[in-house]
């Protein structure tokens, strides 16, 4: 009971703090000369620029980490089982031709 309490006051506050925060971007920019109608679309605009950068910016991290993989091949939005296939056949061959050189290294 406690800690479904400490919860909802958690949430509470987290609200409480994003709107003043929220709210005090939008007084700045009505400070600034615009009306109050188009700080909210200020406002709109650059949240969803901020959301389109991050997302960019996660895709170009995930390619320089190598964790970027496109399984779906035929662009209809699902992996097929054909194309789990053939991404676990590239992982294998991969693996096999490894072993392979390693062992004419050796022999």
């Amino acid at each position: 009971m406690k800690e479904m309490i400490g919860d909802l006051i958690a949430d509470a506050l987290l609200r409480l703090v994003g709107e003043i925060i929220i709210l005090g971007i939008i007084a700045i920019l009505v400070s600034m000369g615009l009306s109050e109608g188009q700080a909210y679309g200020v406002f709109v605009l650059l949240a969803i620029v901020a959301i389109y950068r991050t997302i960019q910016w996660e895709k170009k991290r995930r390619e320089l980490l190598g964790k970027a993989a496109d399984l779906d091949l035929d662009g209809d939005g699902k992996i097929s089982e054909e194309e789990w296939a053939a991404a676990e056949m590239g992982e294998n061959k991969q693996e096999d031709e490894k072993e392979w050189w390693g062992e004419e290294d050796e022999g």
